[in-house]
């Protein structure tokens, strides 16, 4: 008798555990792109764009990646790398921050750009402005100051062509 108490006590606590899971809603799935990031994929800012730039000096062509996850990218004719970050302002428009360190006669500079971004309405122009500052590291003098646009265009894959062409 001793037993069938036992099991009637166990079956019935398996029921009421059962119908305790299958009264709660269902638990949603953690969503794949945290809010906001969505719109970062398709934000015509996305992709990699071919700008030109100047300094007091002299005009040079410079690389960029925007990607979707809010990360950037700028690489530089001279082999700088700026590692960056952009978040979207508008349909077209977005802003970001760039970082470079570097040594410069054998003193450590870092660099810093902030920048605003819009996207023309075909989505193959971009037009960058902003400010850049490179401070040497030791005593915080600045290296370089630089202000100003720099346009470009977005980088397309283009047909395979014969050397001949």
């Amino acid at each position: 008798m001793r037993r069938v108490t036992v099991l009637l006590m166990v079956v019935a606590v398996v029921l009421l555990g059962s119908a305790v899971v299958l009264s709660r809603p269902p638990a949603t799935a953690q969503e794949a792109t945290p809010a906001g990031m969505a719109d970062m994929a398709t934000h015509p800012v996305v992709g990699t764009w071919e700008l030109s730039s100047e300094l007091p000096d002299f005009t040079f062509p410079l690389l960029a990646i925007f990607h979707a996850d809010g990360t950037y990218l700028e690489r530089y004719p001279w082999g700088a790398v700026f590692f960056g970050v952009w978040k979207p302002t508008g349909e077209r428009t977005a802003e970001g921050t760039v970082v470079a360190h570097e040594f410069i006669d054998d003193r450590l500079a870092r660099g810093e750009g902030r920048f605003t971004v819009e996207v023309d309405e075909t989505g193959n122009t971009i037009y960058t402005d902003g400010t850049f500052i490179n401070r040497f590291q030791d005593d915080g003098s600045i290296e370089l100051a630089a202000e100003g646009p720099s346009p470009g265009i977005r980088l397309e894959v283009l047909p395979v062509l014969p050397l001949e062409e």
